[in-house]
This record gives C-alpha cells, sequence and structure tokens, in this order.
C-alpha cells in the first residue's frame, strides 16, 4: 500500500510537470505570435537631437500649433489589399514662412515590398496659407500638413510623385 501510494504520488507530480510545461509552451507560442506587432507599434526611427524650439510669440496662432510631435497612422492600398503606416511629424521650429520638420515613417504593417521599410528626414517645408509644404525626394513624394480648425489636429496629405498624382490622406494627432 505504502508503494502504491508513492506511484499516485510520483504520476501526480507529472502531471503537473506536464501542465507546466503546455503553459509555458503556450505563452511562448503567444509571445512568439505578437511580436511582429508590438515591434510595429513602437513606431518609426527619428533623430536622436530632436528638439523643439516653441515659436515666436507674435506668430499668429494657427502657425503656432504645429509647433510639437504629431502622429498618426495612414491607411492606403496596395492590390486591393488594406495596409497602414505609422507616420509622426516633428514641427522643431516654426516661422511666418517656413518650418524645420522631421518627417518620419515607420515599417509598414503586413507588407515587405518595395517601400515598405521605415526612415526619417530633416527638412525646411514652406508655408503657404495654414499648410506646410515638405518635398521628400526619398520618397518621391511631397507630403502637405494642414493644421486643424481645432488647432489640435493636423490633416496628412501624401503625394506619391508629386501633388498631381496619387494621394493619401490621414489626421494626425499631437503625441
Amino acid at each position: 500500500m505504502h508503494t502504491h501510494g508513492k506511484l499516485i504520488i510520483v504520476k501526480h507530480e507529472r502531471t503537473n510537470i506536464m501542465k507546466t510545461e503546455f503553459v509555458l509552451g503556450f505563452i511562448c507560442g503567444l509571445l512568439l505570435a505578437i511580436m511582429p506587432v508590438l515591434s510595429w507599434g513602437q513606431g518609426p526611427p527619428l533623430p536622436s537631437d530632436v528638439k523643439i524650439i516653441p515659436p515666436d510669440p507674435n506668430l499668429p496662432k494657427e502657425l503656432a500649433a504645429f509647433s510639437g510631435r504629431w502622429g498618426g497612422e495612414v491607411p492606403f492600398q496596395v492590390r486591393s489589399r488594406e495596409f497602414e503606416r505609422k507616420i509622426i511629424v516633428i514641427i522643431e521650429e516654426i516661422y511666418q514662412k517656413e518650418a524645420k520638420v522631421v518627417y518620419a515613417w515607420g515599417k509598414v504593417k503586413g507588407w515587405t515590398g518595395p517601400g515598405s521599410g521605415e526612415g526619417w528626414k530633416r527638412s525646411t517645408g514652406s508655408i503657404k496659407s495654414n499648410t506646410i509644404v515638405l518635398e521628400v525626394p526619398e520618397m518621391k513624394s511631397d507630403v502637405q500638413l494642414t493644421i486643424g480648425k481645432d488647432l489640435n489636429s493636423i490633416e496628412y496629405t501624401y503625394y506619391s510623385g508629386g501633388t498631381s498624382s496619387s494621394f493619401l490622406k490621414a489626421t494626425l494627432k499631437r503625441e
């Protein structure tokens, strides 16, 4: 009877070990499945020396409102498939006629084709009315940033191949 009790204990311990191995395996599998999503959510790379300089107090409020960091997801289609890309725009300096901008784009979620990579560019954009216009030669595109009427959003428009061709639109929020 005493030996039989030991066998039951050994069997019970083995069952607990199997349950533990199953739970650990499940957790590892889950982590592997969500890792691409977690790395995508980190956003695009940014330069290490970003510095936002407060705008001149005499600048019109519609222009001064641009100052800061803005971000959002930009949806688009390729061959009837839906994709998204994280965009971050940092207006480091803004003046009456120009703005110094860091424009950063993240990896395209769910796609690894040409143009799906991430990067950033620092450039000077011209100001026309309440819109900053950026030329992004690396992406053969132009970007227009228009401050929202509420001064708490930016309407982002991306023109592929210049302002006369295809475009993407999204709303960027202050981050």
